[in-house]
């Protein structure tokens, strides 16, 4: 099936006609837009969007605050922000059998059996970042498309909305329409950047896939882009050495550029031995190194001694049998008693 159509049972259902409309709509959806965080008192992240409070006292918010959310928590949960201060007020008519259907933040909140869920007016409460973003995704989930769609990071503020109140037809498109535009090691960067929760969603998964092969296309020698490859995070540079097309002068090139990469990045000892041993290390494609090379990989301070012990261990006995293979009928079964005598010696 086309790309472009995997979803076309969400084109057939097309209800923009009824989008904010009094005569289609069963609930008034209030969206009060309060100040952003502060940024010196919240961590955030390389995209534009943050949509999370954190309280002192609590674990940071996976939901979009509602109004009762408020009266239930108090104002001790808002993390310094001046929620009495409302920058804007917008109110929009909304279906709820359509928001219910296509996010299961809206379901929750219309049937979950609360006050909320029995109200006719319901209060959403978003930062300023968020409402271009917020409204852009409303009105996808009547009409299946979005309006700003001309900039990687106006899309990307969509698909974080998209995420926050799981519109999971969403996060597909908004991957779909990046995957168009054309790709650039600053966008592949935050796409592969993007939050955990996003990364693990089937429907972003193209999306990673083709800025994983935007870098294990444009920078598979990595001896030519040394500098720039060194500041890339720990995906990029995994897609780079996984890459079956990496042109290297030898597996001795990408051994060396690991442990220079690592002591850039975690100059902690035990943080570096940990993501060599767990994340790189299966990168590094130890029997084609060079003996003298393994020699080195014992005494390396960067691996952990059992794990070191193991890739040359594993390295030199196929080395062995690649020899084994290679050698005439004469010279193996020569080689191989000259082994089994010398063994016996040992004995």
């Amino acid at each position: 099936m086309d790309e472009k159509h995997e979803d076309e049972a969400y084109y057939e259902c097309d209800f923009a006609f009824a989008f904010n409309d009094s005569n289609f709509s069963d609930r008034v959806l209030t969206i009060e837009v309060m100040p952003d965080p502060d940024p010196l008192l919240i961590r955030t992240q390389s995209h534009s969007l943050t949509l999370t409070t954190i309280s002192p006292n609590r674990k940071r918010r996976t939901h979009p605050l509602t109004k009762d959310d408020e009266d239930s928590h108090g104002n001790d949960s808002l993390l310094g922000m001046s929620w009495s201060k409302v920058l804007q007020v917008r109110t929009i008519h909304i279906s709820s059998p359509i928001l219910a259907a296509k996010s299961p933040f809206f379901y929750k909140l219309f049937s979950n059996g609360m006050k909320e869920s029995e109200q006719q007016n319901v209060t959403l409460r978003i930062h300023a970042s968020e409402e271009a973003a917020v409204l852009d995704l409303l009105n996808f989930m009547y009409s299946n498309t979005l309006s700003r769609t001309k900039s990687a990071a106006a899309v990307l503020d969509v698909l974080m909305a998209a995420d926050k109140f799981h519109v999971e037809s969403c996060i597909r498109y908004c991957s779909w329409v990046l995957r168009k535009m054309p790709m650039t090691c600053e966008t592949a960067l935050l796409y592969l950047d993007l939050p955990s929760s996003i990364l693990m969603s089937d429907a972003i998964q193209p999306l990673i896939d083709t800025a994983k092969l935007f870098f294990a296309t444009n920078y598979r020698d990595i001896t030519k882009f040394a500098y720039e490859a060194l500041n890339f995070p720990l995906a990029a540079i995994e897609a780079v050495l996984s890459s079956d097309c990496l042109q290297v002068p030898s597996q001795d090139a990408v051994y060396e550029f690991v442990l220079k990469w690592a002591t850039i990045h975690y100059p902690k000892l035990e943080e570096r031995q940990d993501v060599i041993g767990s994340r790189l290390s299966r990168l590094i494609r130890f029997p084609y190194m060079s003996c003298r090379k393994l020699k080195k990989v014992l005494t390396c301070k960067d691996f952990h001694p059992h794990l070191a012990s193991k890739f040359v261990l594993e390295a030199l006995f196929f080395k062995a049998l690649s020899w084994c293979k290679d050698a005439s009928p004469f010279f193996r079964h020569t080689g191989l008693r000259c082994i089994a005598s010398q063994r016996v010696l040992n004995e």
